[in-house]
């Protein structure tokens, strides 16, 4: 399946490789399961801050449009 730490970590080196400056915290980000498909939420204190998809390829995808359970979470 997937180790979701190791996924954590990955989504956070995309996030500082892409140059956002807002810093997630591996203790309250996670991995989501929505309708079959894997999502890694990057959050700090204020909540979301970004969100990756898993592609088949075992790739993480930045998503400019989140799905609405995690869009619900971060109003």
């Amino acid at each position: 399946m997937y180790d979701e730490s190791e996924l954590v970590r990955r989504a956070i080196a995309a996030h500082y490789r892409a140059g956002n400056r807002d810093q997630p915290s591996e203790g309250v980000s996670g991995v989501v399961e929505i309708e079959g498909r894997v999502y890694v939420v990057l959050r700090n204190v204020n909540g979301p801050i970004n969100v990756y998809r898993l592609t088949s390829q075992d790739k993480l995808r930045v998503l400019r449009r989140w799905p609405a359970e995690i869009k619900s979470e971060a109003a």
